[in-house]
């Protein structure tokens, strides 16, 4: 097992920490959503040649 030592910057508290990760989260919703109707319509199609 490998143990990562992540740097954290003592000038942030849990809540700066948290409001990054729910921004992080929000910038990739949008291609995590795009993917979902991605694979959606290449199910549909996939089951029209069935």
């Amino acid at each position: 097992m490998v143990k990562y030592d992540v740097p954290v910057m003592d000038s942030l508290t849990r809540d700066d920490l948290l409001d990054q990760l729910m921004l992080g989260f929000q910038l990739i919703t949008p291609y995590y959503d795009s993917c979902q109707d991605a694979n959606k319509l290449l199910e549909d199609w996939c089951k029209r040649g069935e």
